[in-house]
């Protein structure tokens, strides 16, 4: 609980330090030009105010890096901007009126929250655990400077919409909301630009044939999960709207083409959205008789900067902007051997498609140069599961081996679930009980939260290679039941026949462990 809410005590560090650092260059920068004497004197009477707000600001801004870097020292940054808070709620309730909805009282309870939070030892992850930004590579279709001041012109791009947006309501009298609702209407504006965003991908997709999987856009998220749709709505994207989704081909035809629409379309339509809303407003200024709120203005101004820069080719974090996929796809080059490789996994989930028909000279040549970090973990996971599908047993001990390398290499963070693979494989295709051991705890150690056909395949896999063959037994029972009622799909198909592979296996191991047992009375027999 304590440290889930670091995040949204983080983001209000955040606004605080954009809000508080300019305070003492601005009022140097106004002392500098003013020519009245007397402003210059009420200016320079502030400056000691200014200056103090601007090292306030600067506490917020380490407490926002401390906590987004994971540091230790991110426990006393955080106390020290909690209390600035808290301190701030007298001079708020002494000098100025606030109403019962202001987004203000936001300062004092953040305080609190955060006295509550960083007055405790924190549980942190060990800066050499927590999993590192894999680095540029080449023929990615981005450049290191622009990948740095991308977000920052992003960033002031909408700022400065949001600055227009302003100016132009106040000279065109339109009503604008004030206090939590003005705040509530610009959250669900950028939502709303998102799920556009989002939609344009998703329905150009399906229109060319694709099928959709997951589809997140804000706080809302909807994934397909073994066959069915599951809803989940996390509360902490409402402060960091961001939208993903998932739409794959459902054959291994490969249609260059097709994979570029899908991608271009989500950028396209935020800026038709916006040609549209900005229209609409503009004639509602010059006197139509359309009668529109200031919120069409916004919303057109905020979708023309998210089509936009979404064309931008940009790297941020290990994640690309729509307009690098469009070039790594036309590109020819590796990254579109890596799409092309990807793209073939995930449709075995929505399609027949089974791990035997991935194309594994995409993936071998992904590996070798476009992958890093996680993604290359996964292609040797899919390259293990390739030949296991396939029989070759000798090929997925060396893929699994491949995988385990990089994970150590690279200190790499995984989703639990995705450990019951890797235990499996250790299991089976290495038959190394250490490696399959290793890879259960590790999984444990994350409390893994979905108990499903793939984390008993595991389990009864780790007790049969360890020789416990009633505990595999009963976990295989359990998975069996699980992965018979899984829909038709390639993936699917794939589980019930790692279930028909470890039935043989456990089946072996009983009878060789009869035949034994059986040994003395045969001798003595003879």
């Amino acid at each position: 609980m304590i440290n889930w809410l670091r995040k949204p005590l983080q983001a209000i560090f955040g606004i605080e330090a954009a809000f508080f650092v300019p305070f003492f260059p601005l009022q140097i920068y106004f002392l500098l030009r003013l020519a009245d004497h007397a402003a210059r004197v009420r200016v320079a009477t502030l400056l000691p105010g200014s200056a103090l707000a601007s090292a306030a600001g600067g506490i917020y801004l380490a407490a926002w890096w401390s906590i987004k870097k994971n540091k230790v020292s991110s426990r006393w940054w955080g106390l020290a901007a909690s209390l600035i808070n808290i301190a701030l709620t007298f001079f708020i309730l002494r000098y100025t009126e606030i109403h019962l909805v202001s987004i203000i009282w936001l300062v004092p309870i953040s305080g609190l929250i955060g006295v509550f939070v960083f007055s405790r030892k924190l549980s942190l992850t060990p800066v050499s655990a927590t999993p590192r930004l894999t680095p540029p590579i080449a023929g990615d279709g981005t450049s290191a400077w622009m990948n740095k001041i991308g977000p920052a012109l992003t960033w002031t791009g909408s700022v400065g919409v949001f600055i227009w947006w302003l100016r132009w309501t106040r000279a065109n009298n339109l009503h604008t909301q004030r206090g939590l609702m003005f705040w509530s209407e610009l959250i669900l504006t950028i939502i709303v630009v998102v799920t556009l965003h989002e939609l344009g991908h998703c329905v150009v997709g399906c229109a060319l044939g694709m099928k959709l999987r997951s589809f997140v856009a804000g706080p809302f998220q909807w994934r397909i999960r073994e066959g069915k749709w599951a809803f989940k709505f996390n509360p902490l994207a409402i402060l960091t709207p961001e939208g993903a989704v998932g739409v794959v081909p459902i054959s291994d035809v490969e249609r260059r083409w097709r994979d570029v629409c899908m991608v271009a379309a989500g950028p396209l339509v935020n800026i038709a959205t916006a040609i549209v809303t900005l229209y609409i407003a503009f004639r509602t200024a010059s006197g139509a008789p359309l009668q529109m709120s200031g919120l069409t203005a916004l919303f057109g101004g905020y979708s023309l900067i998210t089509g936009v820069c979404n064309l931008i080719p940009l790297r941020v974090g290990n994640s690309y902007s729509d307009g690098a996929r469009i070039y790594q796809i036309l590109s020819r080059g590796p990254f579109a051997d890596l799409h092309r490789a990807l793209s073939v996994v995930t449709s075995s989930l929505v399609s027949p498609l089974r791990p035997r028909d991935y194309d594994l000279q995409s993936i071998e040549r992904a590996s070798a140069s476009a992958a890093q970090g996680t993604q290359l973990l996964l292609l040797h996971a899919f390259r293990c599961q390739y030949y296991l599908d396939r029989g070759m047993l000798p090929e997925a001990a060396e893929a699994i081996t491949a995988a385990e390398n990089i994970y150590h290499k690279e200190s790499l963070d995984i989703p639990a679930e995705l450990h019951t693979s890797f235990v499996f494989d250790a299991a089976y295709a290495k038959r190394n009980p250490v490696s399959a051991r290793e890879w259960w705890e590790r999984m444990e150690a994350k409390k893994p939260t979905r108990v499903n056909a793939d984390y008993w395949l595991a389990h009864s896999a780790l007790h049969w290679i360890e020789g416990n063959l009633k505990a595999a037994n009963e976990s295989w029972r359990k998975g069996n039941v699980i992965a018979q009622q899984l829909p038709q799909a390639g993936a699917y198909d794939f589980d019930r026949h790692r279930c028909s592979l470890l039935r043989q296996a456990i089946d072996e191991s009983e009878a060789l462990r009869e035949s034994i047992l059986a040994l003395p009375t045969l001798v003595e027999a003879f």
